[in-house]
C-alpha cells in the first residue's frame, strides 16, 4: 500500500488484498504499558469461541454477557465489567489476570484498526502508554516524494506484538467477508456522493483539508458537554491522570463533573466540579501547534472520512458537502479538546488561559478514544 493517503475508490476491495495494513499512520509514534494505567481496562471486550475456551480454562464461571436475540449472527459476547462502571472482571491491581489468554480487542490494544475500502491501523491517543512526543508534526510536516502526506518519520516501536494480533485476525475468513462487506458499502455511497455532490476524489480533499485544518471559532459554541447524569458510567468518557488514576467526565446541571473512578466496581467519587466553559479556551502559539497537528493527524484517519461519508448518507439531499461535513466535524472536536484540556488542567492546579502544549495534549487524551467510538460507514476490526 503506497504511503500516500488513497484515493476514495468507489471499486470494493478484493480478497487478495485484505493482508495488507496500511500503518503509515503509526510511525512516529512510541508505545510502552503503563503498568500502574488499567484505562484500557475500563471496556468490555469482545470474547471470540475459540478465545472463551481459553479464559474458561483459567476461569470456568467468568462473568459473560450474551447478545440480544435480535443482535446479527456476528456480534460476539462480551466479558462483564465489575458494577458502577467498574473495570473488566479479570483486572485486578492494575493487571490483567487472563494475560496470556486475552481476547483480541485487548491484544490489540492501543491501536484502532479500520476496515473500510482498505485495512488501516491508526494510534489511539488516549493510551498514555503512547508517547506523542510532538504530535505538532503533522500539521507542520511537508509533503512526501508523491507530494501529499506528511514527511517520513521513524518507523514505530513497541507495537510489534499488536500488529502481529492484527495480522493473524485478517486470515480467518470471517474477516475476509466482513472487509468485503464494508468495502462494498464504502463504495456505493461514495457513487451516491459524487452522483449528488460532484466531488470527485474524497481522498484528496482529506488530505488538503489534513494539512490546513479550520480552526474553531466563537460561531461553533457551545461546546458539546460530556454525557450527563443520566448516562451509565460506562459511557462516560475516560482519560488518566498520573496523579490521579482513571477518570470521568460528566455533565451535569451546576457544570462538568470529574470523576474518580474505582477498579473495584465500588461507587467513583466527584473529584470537582467546574463550570460549562463558555468561550473557545485560549491556546498559547504551542499549544495552537499542538492541536493543529492533532486535527491533521485525525484528517488522515480512514475512520475520519468514514464518519464524514456516515453522516452525509443519514441524509444526503438536504447535508452539506462531505467536505463541508468534514470541516465541521474538526472544528467540533477541537472545541471538544480544549474544553476537555481547561477542565482538567484547573483539577491539576495547571494554567488554564491559556492552555500550553502539555495542557492540550490532556484535552487530546481525553478526547481521542471517544471520538474513534462512533459508528461509522465502515467498520472496526
Amino acid at each position: 500500500m503506497p504511503r500516500s493517503r488513497q484515493r476514495a475508490s468507489t471499486e470494493p476491495v478484493r480478497a487478495r488484498e485484505v493482508l495488507e495494513v496500511e500503518t503509515s499512520l503509526l510511525e512516529g509514534f512510541t508505545f510502552h504499558c503503563r503498568p500502574d494505567c488499567g484505562l484500557c481496562c475500563f471496556t468490555t471486550p469482545a470474547v471470540a469461541p475459540g478465545e472463551r475456551a481459553r479464559l474458561v480454562q483459567i476461569e470456568p464461571s467468568f462473568p459473560l454477557l450474551e447478545p440480544a436475540e435480535e443482535a446479527p449472527e456476528e456480534v460476539l459476547p462480551v466479558i462483564a465489567a465489575r458494577p458502577n462502571g467498574g473495570a473488566c472482571h479479570f483486572l485486578e491491581g492494575n493487571r490483567c489476570r487472563v494475560h496470556a489468554a486475552r481476547p483480541f480487542p485487548c491484544r490489540t490494544f492501543p491501536l484502532h484498526v479500520t476496515l473500510g475500502q482498505r485495512v488501516q491501523a491508526t494510534v489511539v491517543l488516549s493510551c498514555p502508554g503512547v508517547e506523542c512526543g510532538d504530535l505538532s508534526r503533522w500539521g507542520r510536516a511537508r509533503g512526501r516524494s508523491t507530494g501529499t502526506g506528511p514527511a517520513p518519520l521513524a518507523p514505530a516501536t513497541g507495537l510489534e506484538g499488536e500488529l502481529r494480533a492484527v495480522r493473524e485476525e485478517l486470515l480467518r475468513p470471517e474477516t475476509v467477508d466482513r472487509l468485503a462487506r464494508t468495502s462494498a458499502r464504502w463504495a456505493g455511497v461514495l457513487r451516491r456522493v459524487r452522483r449528488t455532490t460532484g466531488e470527485e476524489d474524497l481522498g484528496a480533499l482529506m488530505e488538503r483539508i489534513s494539512r490546513n485544518p479550520p480552526r474553531p471559532g466563537s460561531a461553533d459554541l457551545p461546546i458539546e458537554p460530556p454525557p450527563s447524569e443520566e448516562a451509565r458510567l460506562e459511557e462516560l468518557p475516560l482519560t488518566f491522570l498520573p496523579s490521579r488514576g482513571v477518570v470521568a467526565l460528566r455533565g451535569a446541571m451546576h457544570g462538568w463533573e470529574v470523576l474518580a473512578m474505582r477498579a473495584d466496581g465500588e461507587e467513583p467519587h466527584v473529584l470537582a466540579v467546574y463550570p460549562d466553559p463558555a468561550e473557545v479556551p485560549r491556546t498559547t502559539p504551542e499549544g495552537t501547534r499542538l492541536l493543529q497537528g492533532y486535527l491533521s493527524y485525525v484528517a488522515r484517519r480512514d475512520v475520519f472520512l468514514s464518519l464524514a461519508l456516515a453522516r452525509w448518507a443519514d441524509d444526503p439531499v438536504e447535508a452539506p458537502t462531505v467536505g463541508e461535513i468534514a470541516e465541521a466535524m474538526l472544528r467540533d472536536l477541537a472545541l471538544q479538546a480544549l474544553g476537555r484540556a481547561q477542565v482538567l488542567a484547573r483539577l491539576r492546579g495547571r494554567p488554564a488561559d491559556p492552555l500550553g502544549p502539555e495542557e492540550v495534549e490532556e484535552g487530546v487524551r481525553a478526547i481521542d478514544m471517544d471520538f474513534l467510538d462512533q459508528a461509522a460507514l465502515g467498520e472496526s476490526l
